[in-house]
């Protein structure tokens, strides 16, 4: 897989990877439309299920292509973790 890039765009929307918390070891991501900048929604580590998760902001609407979209990150993600947790370990 290819690493998660700091900004990643799609047709509808850009994922923007967020700064490393102090103390955090994943990073959190924000989604936000490309026509307006509005935030969509937000993808971060969800420690309960020991994957990353979506959550999008109330209001919004989406469509299977763009929560297709959406799976491809978390896809993307999901590996760069388990590769990174299991090198540390």
């Amino acid at each position: 897989m290819a690493p998660i890039e700091e900004k990643m765009q799609f047709a509808y929307f850009v994922v923007t990877q967020l700064p490393l918390a102090p103390r955090r070891k994943t990073h959190a991501y924000l989604i936000h439309s490309r026509s307006s900048g509005l935030l969509l929604g937000r993808i971060d580590w969800f420690g309960s299920w020991r994957q990353y998760c979506f959550w999008p902001e109330p209001g919004t609407l989406w469509s299977d292509g763009c929560l297709a979209d959406v799976q491809a990150v978390l896809s993307r993600l999901q590996p760069k973790r388990r590769v990174r947790v299991s090198a540390a370990g």
